[in-house]
């Protein structure tokens, strides 16, 4: 019974029950119940299975993905867009510049030794999941040229997040007042959406901070005298918004 088949998975998903599942969820455990010939493995490559499977029929991977994707090899086999550790776990996810369309997985905050997320200039909507804040390893979120709407998760418990690119989403709300915690930023891009209010003032308190370009936004209130002291920033970028002071 392929139902009672995938009931002995939903602890694994933290659901109760099938009906829980959404429609790419439901097709990514058929096809790893029914048609995946490589195995259960242990848990965590299960899961990886599982959300890698997510993202190819939640985005219509038969349109993007290579011939490989969903096949019976190992999962880092599939693509050179998923790089592994010598673990074979999964550490960067690269499917930029593919014309992707649909949803991020919110089951990607779950592959925790992931550091490198690149989805540049694809389709991808909705809103950010706020479940890539589980990501602690996280360095690299680059999301920029894309559809993203909604809010700009916190990201303060990404303590290894070190360069954000959401340039050219659809994004609005506040830049978050937590965004100083992110102790490592390097570098923050956020150019040509709909942010508002003001920037967090402790964000340039940051020794590390050498990139900040929010261009083309409706942010408010007045820029710091003593930006011009900075020993770290390198490109700052204001432009085109409702800011005040030099």
């Amino acid at each position: 019974d392929p139902i009672q088949d995938y009931n002995m998975y939903l602890p694994i998903l933290g659901v109760g029950t099938v009906e829980q599942l959404s429609e790419h969820q439901l097709s990514a455990i058929r096809w790893l119940v029914l048609e995946d010939q490589y195995g259960f493995g242990d848990e965590y490559q299960w899961y990886q299975r599982y959300t890698m499977a997510v993202l190819y029929y939640a985005t219509s991977g038969s349109l993007w993905a290579s011939s490989d994707w969903l096949s019976g090899i190992h999962i880092c086999e599939w693509s050179e867009d998923i790089v592994c550790d010598p673990t074979q776990k999964i550490t960067g996810l690269e499917v930029n510049r593919r014309s992707i369309e649909g949803l991020l997985p919110t089951e990607i905050g779950r592959l925790s030794s992931l550091e490198v997320l690149n989805v540049d200039e694809n389709f991808f909507v909705g809103s950010i999941p706020s479940e890539i804040t589980l990501l602690s390893n996280l360095r690299i979120l680059w999301l920029s040229t894309n559809n993203f709407s909604g809010e700009i998760p916190d990201l303060s418990p990404m303590a290894a997040l070190s360069s954000i690119d959401f340039n050219g989403n659809l994004l609005t709300g506040r830049i978050p007042e937590t965004l100083p915690l992110v102790s490592n930023l390097f570098l923050f891009w956020a150019a040509d959406n709909d942010l508002s209010g003001t920037i967090p003032t402790e964000i340039w308190k940051l020794s590390n901070l050498a990139s900040f370009a929010v261009p083309t936004n409706r942010l408010s209130g007045s820029i710091p005298d003593d930006l011009a002291t900075s020993t770290s920033l390198t490109l700052l970028d204001l432009r085109h918004n409702l800011l005040h002071g030099s």
